[in-house]
């Protein structure tokens, strides 16, 4: 419980997008040949691109750099990368949620422009990564409050009628769900017990696993911790 605890602690998705941001501007630093090196997918596929095509690209590479385009490419990226930055500053919360949300739509739109390629591919596949940390945070707080609730059942010889019981012995708060601010869902089975977010969908499906999820649709399920004894 303590070590979920002090991972929760540190907001790793904070973290990845300075790293990204590093790596970014990085990239943008190559030599038009490393440059090319660095976005061409074919060697890694064993496809031999012939050398006129080789040279193309590098020509185009060559010219989007001495026409400034590269240079407002880069600022753009930056400028994308800081507002993501501090937004996630904020904390796993819904705030931080909607906010990612929105600049998810800002990405779309971007992905209409040609001039900026760097900005256009790296912040659409950026901002696909805060729903999963996201989930990842949900699926960690569920963790925490599932041992909490064990080590109340160790001692109390049951399970708590409500999360409430376990203030302060064996959590000092709540944790919250990301996606609605308020306490995680709780509920006793027959036999065990069950703690949950509502996920990504923004709709509690009542802890529906994702392995029992609807098939042909997004959403239906639910972030769970299942104690099944």
């Amino acid at each position: 419980q303590a070590a979920w605890s002090g991972v929760l602690a540190t907001n790793t998705l904070q973290r990845v997008l300075v790293g990204e941001r590093a790596y970014g501007v990085s990239g943008s630093r190559l030599p038009i040949r490393d440059l090319y090196r660095s976005m061409d997918m074919s060697a890694l596929m064993g496809v031999e691109v012939p050398m006129w095509e080789r040279w193309g690209k590098m020509g185009l590479l060559a010219a989007y750099s001495a026409s400034g385009m590269k240079r407002r490419d880069l600022i753009t990226y930056l400028d994308h990368m800081e507002a993501l930055i501090e937004t996630a500053g904020r904390g796993c919360n819904p705030e931080t949620v909607a906010g990612m949300a929105a600049h998810r739509l800002a990405a779309d739109r971007l992905a209409g422009s040609w001039t900026r390629p760097l900005s256009r591919t790296s912040i659409a596949s950026i901002c696909r990564t805060p729903p999963k940390s996201f989930k990842l945070t949900t699926s960690l707080r569920c963790a925490l409050t599932a041992v909490a609730v064990e080590r109340f059942r160790l001692r109390h010889d049951r399970l708590p009628v409500a999360l409430d019981e376990l203030v302060p012995d064996f959590l000092a708060s709540l944790p919250d769900d990301p996606m609605t601010g308020k306490a995680l869902a709780y509920r006793r089975l027959d036999p065990g017990f069950q703690v949950y977010g509502i996920g990504e969908d923004g709709v509690d499906d009542g802890g529906v696993e994702y392995a029992a999820r609807p098939r042909g649709r997004d959403g239906g399920w639910d972030v769970t911790f299942t104690v099944g004894r």
